[in-house]
């Protein structure tokens, strides 16, 4: 019985080591997801000239972008009459939308949304290419976080987990 404790304790330890190597890689795919979106609502702006609430329900929609939660919770925020920079704040707010992502990338999606809907469509464009290489450098970071600790975190704790089990045995 304490035997078997044990292998179940190590076997914890390995699978956490998995789970902090997969965060690595959603924050990845979740700041890709976010240079999509960035890039859609820019499209959007220039060739359609959406209202932003049209424009949040267009991209809450789109399926390749149900990863980024904050965006439908935001367009629930919209249709219950809160307007766009306190809905977009407010759907950054709450932590399960944006559980994998780091404090910089939520401060960068921020400012992003304080910005957007303010100036006319050649500012907004702008301002949307500015954003769009910001977040490639948080992008890039991630990736090197992701190649760097990725394969270490998951060894680290397959590792910790064999350990307790060799000096507990």
């Amino acid at each position: 019985m304490r035997t078997l404790s044990l292998m179940i304790i190590a076997v914890c330890f390995a699978l956490m080591g998995r789970n902090i190597a997969d965060s690595y890689k959603k924050r990845v795919s979740m700041l890709e997801k976010t240079e999509a979106m960035i890039t859609l609502i820019r499209d959007e702006i220039d060739f359609c000239a959406l209202p932003i609430n049209e424009m949040i329900h267009l991209i809450s929609q789109k399926e390749s972008l149900k990863q980024l939660a904050f965006i439908e919770e935001c367009y629930r925020f919209l249709s219950s009459g809160l307007d766009f920079p306190h809905a977009w704040n407010n759907s950054l707010e709450d932590r399960k939308n944006i559980a994998f992502l780091k404090k910089k990338d939520v401060d960068l999606l921020k400012s992003f949304g304080e910005n957007l809907g303010i100036t006319d469509s050649a500012g907004q464009l702008s301002k949307c290419n500015v954003y769009l290489g910001l977040l490639k450098i948080n992008y890039n970071e991630a990736l090197k976080d992701k190649e760097r600790y990725s394969g270490l975190t998951t060894a680290i704790g397959f590792l910790v987990g064999l350990g307790v089990l060799i000096v507990f045995i």
